[in-house]
């Protein structure tokens, strides 16, 4: 094992153990992963972000885009200004609609989509219609946590890589 490789491991354990789990939320049944615990501990929270860096940066020799990071946000509907492009999408415990800005990509753009979770894959499915819708090439989806039992991977029209899996 290189010591990137072990160095990554070490990070990935580190923000591993951050991440809480709370049964039956938000619906009976449903164990939820919160990963926002990382984000109160700086130095999970560099680990995470120099872990996925490196790992784009070694699969892609040009990203155009990180959708999900500040750049071109995807949200819930009513949430941006401007003219927006929506698409309504079926998740594991529900509906919603998700938004992005009708200007944040431009055709032809090469895009990954990073997401917290993976679950049933109706939210990256939507992320990368709407990255489609405008122009963009979905490179891949790169998730923090990947719920391996509920497959979502199999709904996502792009690669996908897993970070955590559970």
């Amino acid at each position: 094992m290189s010591s990137t490789s072990s160095s990554s491991s070490a990070e990935l354990d580190r923000v591993k153990s951050l991440i809480t789990a709370h049964p039956d939320f938000p619906l009976p049944g449903i164990l939820f992963r919160d990963i926002f615990p990382i984000f109160q501990d700086p130095v999970a929270t560099e680990g995470l972000l120099n872990v996925m860096t490196n790992y784009l940066a070694n699969k892609f020799s040009q990203v155009d885009v990180v959708v999900g990071a500040a750049f071109v946000p995807v949200r819930k509907s009513g949430k941006l200004p401007g003219l927006t492009e929506s698409i309504s999408y079926k998740k594991e415990y529900g509906s919603d609609t998700f938004q992005i800005p009708s200007y944040g990509i431009k055709p032809g753009q090469n895009v990954v989509i990073v997401d917290d979770l993976l679950a049933t894959g109706g939210t990256l499915k939507a992320a990368c219609e709407l990255v489609t819708r405008l122009g963009g090439l979905v490179l891949e989806s790169l998730v923090v946590i990947e719920l391996d039992d509920l497959q979502g991977r199999k709904n996502v029209p792009s690669p996908v890589h897993g970070l955590i899996h559970y």
